[in-house]
């Protein structure tokens, strides 16, 4: 691993300096922007369409929980407190050791899980489009999520 020591980043490894947290905060900032313009341009038309059976595009008002289990609106946002505040806790004391996988996926983690809190207090539900084997409908803030822990899990350094 080579050690800049002018700045006492790890270059290897990815370290955030000022310049690469901007990076990181404006590239979760277009994400959640292509999120809510994508959910914007699907719910303002009024259509149905079907690409293969397992592929649909629809208009779904997700007021349910992950899964859409049924939850008052008061236990689902205190969920999502406890869980963001592990999480930024986690990310917090850790991200000096983070990689540029580790970014990428916790960038997109949090993208991800902002863009659909944020619809989930101004309207009360989460827009969903993308329906998938006619069950589950899903958006491009639920894919951020599971591309990111993917990624986490997967990009492991190896021991």
């Amino acid at each position: 691993m080579y050690v800049d020591n002018t700045s006492n980043e790890s270059v290897e490894t990815g370290s955030a300096s000022s310049g690469a947290s901007v990076f990181w905060f404006a590239a979760g900032g277009a994400l959640i922007v292509l999120d809510q313009w994508l959910k914007h341009f699907f719910f303002s038309r009024n259509f149905s369409w079907s690409m293969q059976p397992w592929l649909q595009l629809v208009q779904f008002q997700n007021d349910k929980f992950a899964f859409s289990i049924p939850l008052r609106p008061a236990i689902i946002f205190s969920i999502y407190a406890v869980v963001l505040g592990i999480l930024i806790l986690y990310v917090h004391r850790n991200y000096k050791h983070f990689r540029t996988w580790d970014f990428f996926g916790w960038t997109l983690i949090f993208a991800g899980s902002v863009s659909n809190i944020a619809e989930r207090i101004i309207f009360d539900y989460v827009r969903d489009y993308l329906s998938l084997y006619g069950g589950s409908v899903i958006n491009a803030a639920d894919i951020y999520i599971v591309v990111g822990l993917l990624i986490l899990i997967l990009a492991k350094p190896k021991k």
